[in-house]
């Protein structure tokens, strides 16, 4: 099972580049950390060298669960033979569900740079 999800995290995170021109791409990360995470991402040309990015994201814990959503704005720098990076900025508007026992559900808000 984790190989399968392995190979879908990396063909889901796969985006075509093609010089300095920005596509459409998909993308997904799992992760573990305190939590186990889920997290699926959107990639949205603005212009030649912006772009937007939408996140969603799902946190487990054996107490907690939390859901998120994040929008990015991007600028997109070309280096050399088509090899791209960028500087964004954006923020997050999250929920947390806690087990009664632990304490009170909580709403957050986040600035990303």
């Amino acid at each position: 099972m984790k190989k399968f999800l392995l190979l879908v995290s990396a063909v889901l995170c796969m985006a075509s580049v093609d010089g300095q021109k920005i596509t459409k791409a998909f993308g997904g990360r799992i992760g573990d950390g305190s939590a186990f995470g889920l997290e699926a991402s959107y990639q949205h040309p603005l212009s030649k060298m912006r772009r937007l990015e939408l996140d969603g994201a799902l946190s487990f814990h054996n107490d907690w669960m939390g859901i998120s959503a994040t929008c990015l704005h991007q600028w997109v720098w070309n280096i050399e033979n088509g090899f791209q990076w960028y500087l964004g900025a954006g923020g997050t508007i999250g929920q947390t569900f806690v087990d009664d026992k632990y304490g009170d559900d909580d709403t957050y808000f986040s600035i990303a740079f």
